[in-house]
């Protein structure tokens, strides 16, 4: 019988809903993941004028922490009046333990429907 060698896991870094300011999402417990995993952040329903979103990514010693970016950094593409899909890969071996997306918004009120998930794997047999 064959028997999975690693487990993939899905964590929830911004559930989805409004994001209408500037907000940091959820943290994630990475410390039982490793090598690499990848980051996809859904964004539509855009509304405003000049709306503007930055994402990236932080971590953290702690879940409740201080948070810093990522170094080298490691965000999204610039999101402004048009949905967006986008996907990056992250090294979750050379993170600090706990992992959250950070939306820094601008323009006039901005609106956006936003939902961003990590998809990563322990190497434990399943």
């Amino acid at each position: 019988m064959n028997k999975l060698r690693q487990c993939s896991l899905q964590g929830t870094l911004f559930p989805a809903g409004p994001l209408t300011a500037d907000e940091n999402g959820t943290g994630v417990d990475v410390r039982e993941l490793q090598d690499n995993g990848k980051i996809v952040l859904l964004v539509e329903a855009v509304s405003g004028t000049t709306p503007t979103c930055d994402a990236r990514i932080q971590d953290c010693d702690t879940i409740g922490g201080t948070y810093a970016d990522l170094s080298p950094a490691l965000a999204f593409a610039q999101i402004t009046d048009a949905d967006s899909q986008q996907a990056i890969d992250i090294d979750l071996d050379s993170t600090r333990g706990f992992i959250r997306i950070a939306f820094d918004t601008g323009g006039t009120t901005p609106v956006y429907e936003a939902g961003c998930v990590l998809l990563g794997r322990t190497g434990q047999d399943g």
